[in-house]
């Protein structure tokens, strides 16, 4: 293929695994049990504080950081990835055979814990196949979709934008991605926008995606 050498940056929560699997609902209900506790208020108060907080910021954990200053970063993250993964998410077999047989370097660009997204790959079967994890820390916690978060990604691969295929299940990620020039991928139902270059319903159906890519 033309672009072998592209860069693939993999999103991880829904891009990797399905949805339906449950993972990301858990975390929410543990971020959402923790602020209620942490801050003396309902379950469904906390639940709103939550959703405001990532639609500002693109993570809850950003806009508790900005907003109070002496928030407690480490009792927040214990308690919400404390759950076993593994009963979650089996090997993914398939995954594991098409990234083995695909020759373009890969990396991990997540908006979660680095540690987090180092189990998943392990459920999943796949870490082997990724050169490093880019999460939060490695980002100061200034999340996608922000452009200086893919900007300092790139910079330490130290390849150029225009070099990287974009392969998330979020839109608003793909937008910055493609005004940096970057190929993009979207995983999931959506609609075909002018910065998302191909769509498909499952992370399987990469091949093809990159194929199509490859004339581009």
């Amino acid at each position: 293929m033309k672009n072998d050498n592209n860069a693939l940056l993999f999103d991880l929560d829904h891009t990797l695994y399905p949805r339906e699997s449950g993972v990301l609902n858990k975390i929410d209900g543990n971020i959402s049990a923790f602020l209620a506790d942490y801050f003396g208020i309902s379950v469904q108060k906390a639940e709103e504080l939550r959703h405001k907080f990532y639609k500002q910021y693109g993570l809850s954990l950003t806009g508790l950081i900005k907003e109070y200053p002496s928030f407690d970063v480490k009792a927040y993250l214990r308690h919400v990835y404390d759950f076993d993964i593994t009963k979650m998410l089996k090997p993914a077999k398939k995954l594991r055979r098409i990234l083995m047989e695909t020759p373009n370097p890969k990396y991990i660009f997540t908006n979660g814990l680095e540690s987090y997204a180092s189990r998943i790959l392990g459920a999943l079967g796949i870490s082997e196949y990724f050169r490093k994890i880019y999460g939060i820390e490695f980002m100061d916690f200034n999340c996608k979709p922000s452009p200086e978060a893919f900007l300092k990604v790139v910079g330490d691969i130290g390849r150029e934008p225009r070099d990287f295929i974009m392969i998330d299940d979020l839109p608003q990620n793909l937008m910055t991605a493609k005004k940096l020039k970057m190929k993009t991928v979207l995983v999931g139902k959506g609609e075909k926008k002018p910065y998302i270059d191909e769509i498909i319903s499952d992370i399987t159906d990469i091949p093809a995606a990159l194929k199509k890519l490859a004339g581009k």
